[in-house]
């Protein structure tokens, strides 16, 4: 992504009151016992790896990273690396949005020294992102509460959406630890809010792959933010009837209902390996309408462009190969 695109992503989160930002990476290492770099005293298949593990990876992580700041730059105002019981390896770290320039490096790096320990698969992992007000966390101040509620009730409208887009390839992990929702008491939700203390995106699966895709991540985020306002105009079902207007030209039936396919198993599945590919979920065409519905307000307008085009050709998208075409092209970098 080009850096004025990022500066335009620094821009508004700050705008919206965010100066930090926090980052999970997680993945699960499974350690080479033919490398030099295995710990011989450690016993990998626990939850109790060696905390010289832990304690090298970060060393190997920085000197990585030297190339990227000042030699007294202090970028980070937190970084812990640890296992969270569904990894074995996950790192969290703290920045200013200033250095949201560096996460795709960061990523990098991050795989760079998994891959030094050994294979490195995401199956299970997922990638998460808080937006933060100030750095320290967990955060005693509230956010604004109108803003909060007002987003909370609108995400919550756009879920089809947000899922469709949570991932950078034609599939999907299983919802059960992100529940599709916004809550400010539920930890295992797509959106928490802690409390209403700031905004963590539980939401993502990972892109190691490809790692600029964080960028598209954000440009999701500053979307969803749209709706993190006080102003009344910015909720969705604001017309007597309770229908929604599509830039003053679609008016749709709108509601709180996930309409996807396989909808239990994908909400209750706890099976680490299982992924769910889109056109399953999206199979009926009610799933598609309802898609297209919440894509509107979460994409570009250059992408609102092609969703224009379905709106009225809906069946089109029952043709596999027409939806992964639409699927490449929606989540595409631009």
């Amino acid at each position: 992504m080009q850096l004025e695109k990022i500066n335009e992503l620094k821009k508004a989160l700050k705008f919206n009151g965010f100066k930090y930002i926090k980052i999970e990476l997680e993945a699960n290492v499974n350690f080479n016992i033919d490398s030099d770099n295995y710990y011989d005293d450690c016993n990998y298949e626990t939850d109790n790896l060696d905390i010289d593990y832990f304690n090298e990876f970060k060393d190997e992580f920085f000197n990585r990273i030297s190339k990227y700041k000042n030699k007294n730059e202090d970028i980070f105002k937190y970084l812990e690396l640890y296992n969270d019981g569904s990894v074995n390896t996950e790192m969290t770290f703290t920045i200013s949005i200033n250095y949201l320039h560096l996460l795709d490096k960061f990523i990098t790096e991050f795989c760079a020294v998994c891959r030094y320990y050994g294979d490195m698969e995401t199956k299970n992992a997922g990638l998460h992102i808080t937006l933060l007000e100030g750095y320290k966390y967990p955060r005693r101040k509230k956010l604004n509460l109108a803003k909060v509620l007002n987003f909370e009730k609108n995400i919550n409208n756009l879920m089809n959406g947000l899922l469709f887009l949570s991932s950078p390839r034609y599939n999907t992990r299983s919802t059960y630890f992100r529940n599709l929702a916004v809550s400010p008491c539920d930890k295992y939700t797509a959106i928490f809010t802690h409390n209403d203390t700031c905004l963590e995106y539980r939401v993502f699966d990972t892109c190691y792959d490809n790692v600029n895709y964080i960028y598209n991540y954000l440009e999701l985020i500053v979307k969803t933010l749209q709706f993190y306002t006080e102003k009344t105009n910015k909720n969705i079902v604001r017309q007597k009837n309770n229908t929604p207007i599509y830039n003053n030209a679609y008016r749709i039936n709108h509601s709180n209902e996930i309409i996807i396919n396989n909808k239990k198993d994908l909400m209750e599945s706890e099976e680490r390996n299982k992924y769910y590919n889109l056109n399953t979920i999206f199979f009926r065409t009610e799933a598609k309408q309802k898609l297209l519905n919440d894509l509107y307000f979460l994409v570009s307008d250059k992408k609102r462009n092609l969703i224009n085009k379905y709106f009225n050709k809906i069946n089109l998208l029952n043709n596999e190969i027409i939806f992964n075409k639409f699927i490449e092209t929606i989540k595409c970098v631009e």
